[in-house]
């Protein structure tokens, strides 16, 4: 599990970063200053989650990711109304 969750946090790091700069080019983060500061909170982030996720047992990993995937769908089944 571990691997996954780094394999993910690398897909995620690479999509994040695409998206990104879809808003940029098209216009959405003008504040050049915003878009900084999303840029070092994410990098900070993503390695606090990296050292966090090396101690905690795989099956919390599974058991914290059901959930989360469980409330974005919730999510998308509001939205879809």
């Amino acid at each position: 599990m571990h691997f996954a969750t780094a394999t993910s946090q690398f897909v995620l790091a690479i999509m994040a970063l695409s998206g990104t700069l879809a808003h940029v080019v098209n216009g959405v983060f003008r504040d050049g200053v915003r878009t900084l500061v999303l840029r070092v909170g994410v990098f900070v982030r993503a390695q606090i989650g990296a050292r966090v996720s090396n101690r905690i047992q795989a099956a919390s990993i599974t058991r914290e990711l059901a959930v989360a995937l469980g409330l974005v769908g919730l999510r998308i089944l509001m939205l879809a109304r």
